[in-house]
């Protein structure tokens, strides 16, 4: 078993799947490295039933991977994100891509759902309404979990493959703060049929 070993996307881009409005997060660039810029969002709200056909997603692709492609086969697919909201709890769909447009057309495997529960909704943010609380870590996927897609070295190789974050709330505007999103692919060799013939 091999790993990429975690990497930042080389490409960045906010889209939405909502008619209206039509907001996007905020410097989505800032999203691509562990420092202390972070993109945001102050969105519309919606529930987890319209997602992930509709929202606002924050896509990462162009992760520059080069995962030899003779004999190879990808065993699992990890990634992490870096973030916060200011005053509710907020769900979120992570799921991937292989388009560099916007989902659900590049959608591909199974979405993963998980929610922000351990923020403080008590003092509106540190800085108050709109501004972000401490940075909360949340993992999707492992070294066994292909998140029901049949990938391929080519296809996760490609400048198109990615991850694709969203962040839901069906009882308030979401107000979203991501500081990064970054992944990690496992792989292994591919292990040869044996067959036994009976003499």
């Amino acid at each position: 078993m091999a790993d990429t070993g975690w990497v930042f996307p080389g490409t960045a881009a906010s889209y939405s799947n909502k008619a209206t409005p039509t907001t996007l997060y905020s410097n989505p660039d800032n999203a691509r490295a562990d420092d202390p810029n972070y993109a945001s969002l102050a969105g519309p709200k919606f529930n987890d039933g319209n997602a992930p056909n509709q929202g606002v997603e924050l896509v990462m692709t162009n992760f520059g991977f080069s995962i030899p492609t003779n004999g190879y086969v990808i065993t699992g697919i990890e990634t992490e994100i870096s973030g916060s909201t200011d005053t509710n709890r907020i769900g979120e769909f992570a799921y991937l891509t292989d388009s560099a447009g916007s989902p659900p057309s590049g959608f591909i495997g199974t979405a993963k759902e998980d929610e922000w529960t351990d923020m403080d909704t008590s003092i509106g943010g540190a800085g108050g309404i709109g501004s972000p609380l401490s940075r909360n870590e949340h993992i999707y996927g492992g070294q066994w979990d292909t998140w029901g897609a049949d990938l391929t070295p080519a296809i996760v190789n490609s400048s198109t493959f990615g991850w694709v974050f969203m962040a839901y709330d069906d009882l308030a505007p979401v107000n979203s703060f991501i500081w990064y999103m970054k992944m990690k692919v496992y792989y292994q060799k591919r292990q040869p049929v044996v067959v036994t013939i009976g003499i």
